[in-house]
């Protein structure tokens, strides 16, 4: 399985324990809005990286339930200074855990399940017109960025601001390759 994960940004939040460092990526996309990406990474992955100019963050998609919720982090195994540009690159493969939802607006939500995450994914058209026929339980490789967004919830009567993480699709298909091999182990 493909689990790929490229984030070029600057680095905030950080905050060191024993032998890892937890941060989030701040990656800016082209309508100038930022997504900010949690991250965590060995201590030796981001010693001697100078925190004060743009970071490459290589690394796989990881998500883990707490209090309810899923949370995504980025599992960084590389890491290095660059000189500018913001790069926000994911390639999964992975199966459809549940129906995808289209809505009204031809918006997709659907859910992909991977070695180590349930990934939350959105696509919009035309990448919605390759959805509507897949079913749970598919492979697929897809391709998109990671991005946060905010949205507000009534808790406990008060108002909450959530931050939630999904992939933005740009392109979907049939994992072939995953089929056929499958195929070839059952023979």
């Amino acid at each position: 399985m493909i689990n790929k994960v490229i984030l070029t940004g600057n680095i905030k939040n950080l905050k060191m324990e024993e032998e890892k460092i937890n941060c989030d990526i701040v990656v800016q996309r082209l309508s100038h809005r930022a997504d900010i990406i949690p991250v965590v990474a060995d201590r030796d992955i981001l010693c001697g990286i100078d925190l004060n100019t743009p970071v490459e963050i290589r690394g796989y998609v990881r998500t883990r339930n707490e209090n309810k919720r899923l949370v995504l982090t980025v599992v960084a195994t590389q890491a290095r200074n660059c000189l500018k540009g913001y790069k926000n690159q994911v390639l999964l493969t992975g199966s459809i855990c549940k129906e995808p939802q289209i809505n009204e607006k031809r918006i997709a939500h659907l859910i992909i399940g991977t070695a180590c995450a349930y990934i939350p994914c959105v696509a919009w058209d035309p990448v919605t017109e390759y959805i509507k026929d897949m079913k749970p339980g598919e492979f697929v490789i897809l391709a998109g960025r990671l991005q946060s967004r905010t949205y507000h919830k009534i808790v406990d009567g008060a108002e909450k601001a959530i931050e939630t993480y999904e992939i933005a699709v740009s392109m979907i298909e049939e994992d072939e390759d995953h089929e056929s091999n499958n195929r070839a182990n059952e023979a």
